[in-house]
Order: structure tokens, then sequence, then C-alpha cells
């Protein structure tokens, strides 16, 4: 065999050599992005804290003078249902009291749904939606929309505003069945959910006072140590541990006068909750 046959022989070897590499290479990209965008859904899946919620008892803005603030946000498994308790507030009696709603889900995979809403009850202060042929879901979106044509000459165009509200899976309240609502029981509820954002106000206050008074203790114990030191001082050294003992009362009774002031807030949040727990009573016995 000849020095060219055997030259030609080895590039020939080295070509189907290197496209079968080529080819392993390949194969194993594609298998791996394959892999990739299969599950890269999964992969990057939103955690609770990246999902959107709109707390309960917080007003949200549709429009000028136009608020709306969700009472509850229960989920039935068994119907596939939702059903979304609104308080209204319109401060600009504009005469529209009636609201528009669409909502959407999301799923891990990033798929959104279309889904339907049905108002079951609506007055000027509440409005009661369901929401309904809800599948798999992560998120859940609820426009709440009212267009302010009544208000319009027929030479202006229509305008539209509107709120988007957000529950997820990881937030809503779910219940085995929906309870029969009307306006007793939904003032009732808003009243409740108000008693627990005062409550969580509460709570908030006495957190700062229970601070307040750590740290007046250890002024305390502060003051009590330099004391047991003064008979190893000086005279120079005593007078200025006595300046430094009235700087720490000094900031005792302002801690004092501070805490005063929030138990005052505690009280008067006290009285807000009574007063609120006597109008429930008072529409328990509407219904006597």
């Amino acid at each position: 065999m000849s020095f060219k046959s055997i030259s030609q022989n080895a590039k020939k070897q080295n070509y189907l050599r290197n496209k079968s590499m080529f080819i392993g290479i390949f194969v194993v990209v594609v298998s791996f992005l394959f892999v990739f965008l299969f599950s890269s859904p999964y992969i990057f899946k939103r955690s609770a804290e990246q999902m959107y919620f709109t707390e309960t008892g917080k007003e949200i803005e549709i429009g000028d003078n136009h608020t709306v603030m969700i009472e509850s946000w229960q989920y039935s498994k068994d119907s596939n249902e939702m059903e979304v308790v609104l308080s209204f507030n319109n401060t600009s009696f504009d005469g529209i009291d009636t609201y528009q709603y669409a909502a959407i889900s999301r799923d891990d995979s990033n798929n959104t749904q279309q889904l339907k809403t049905e108002t079951l009850y609506e007055s000027s202060f509440f409005s009661v939606v369901k929401i309904s042929q809800l599948k798999k879901f992560t998120e859940v979106r609820l426009l709440v929309s009212y267009d302010t044509s009544p208000l319009l000459s027929s030479d202006k165009e229509q305008q539209t505003n509107s709120a988007a509200l957000y529950t997820n899976i990881n937030k809503v309240e779910e219940v085995d069945k929906f309870a029969e609502k009307d306006i007793v029981s939904l003032y009732k509820e808003k009243l409740n959910n108000q008693i627990n954002e005062i409550n969580l106000s509460i709570n908030e206050l006495q957190g700062e006072i229970n601070e307040y008074k750590t740290i007046q203790t250890n002024i305390l114990n502060r003051v009590a140590e330099i004391r047991d030191n003064q008979q190893y001082m000086t005279d120079t050294e005593r007078e200025a541990s006595e300046q430094q003992i009235q700087n720490y009362e000094n900031s005792y009774n302002e801690y004092s006068s501070n805490i005063e002031d929030l138990e005052s807030q505690i009280d008067d949040y006290n009285a807000q909750i009574t007063e609120r727990r006597n109008k429930q009573n008072q529409l328990d016995n509407l219904r006597k």
C-alpha cells in the first residue's frame, strides 16, 4: 500500500471520527436543550414571596375618589370556585356604584386562563363576586373597573378606571363550602376585619412598650452599677458619675412618657374594638 493510500485512509478515519464526535455532541446539546425547555417552568417556579397578593383590609384606588377593599377571598377545591367579598368607598358622589369584573389565573408553567365571573350580590357598599372555571392555578387576578361614560358629554371619549386585586394558592382562604351572605353578614365581616386590623396595631404598640421597658430595666441596672462603684471613685469621678446618672434618669423618664402615650393609644384602639363589637351585637339583633 502506497503512502498516498495510507494518508487518504487516515484522513477518512479522522473525518469519520470527527463526524461521529460532532453528531454525539449535537445529540447531547439538543437533548439538554429539550430537557431544559421542558423543565424550565419548574426550575424557575415562582416562590411564595414572589407571587402577587393583595392584603385584606387594604384600600386600593380604582379611580378618582373610588376605592375598593378585599374583605375576604375564599376558595373551594370541591367546586373549583372562589368567592370574593369586596367593599367600596365612593366619596365623589358621582352616582357610579356599579362595577365590572374580569378574572384570570396563572399556573406554574406561566400559562394563563380566562375565568368566569358572576356578581352574586351588589350594593353601593358591597359586592360578592363568584369566580368559576378554575383549574390548576398559582395566582388569580381580579380586575375591578368602572367607566365614566355617565359623567361625560357625548363628544368625549369613554374612560375606564380599574384596579387589579390578587390572591395566590398560598394565601387564599380554603373552605369546604361558601356560607350564605346577606347585608348583615357582610357588615359583620367588615367589622371583624377592622377589629383584626386594630388588634395588629395594638400588638405593634405593645411590642414598642415592651422594648422601652426592657431599655428602662437596662438603665436601672446601669445606674445601680454606677452607684456601687462610686465608693471607689475620686471626688471628681463621683461628680462626673452623678451627671451620668442624671442623664440616665432623664432618659428613663422620657421612655416612661413614651410608654404612657402608647398606652393611651392602646386604650383608644380598645374603645374602637368595643364600639365595633357592640355594633356586631346590634346586627345580630336585627336577625331576631
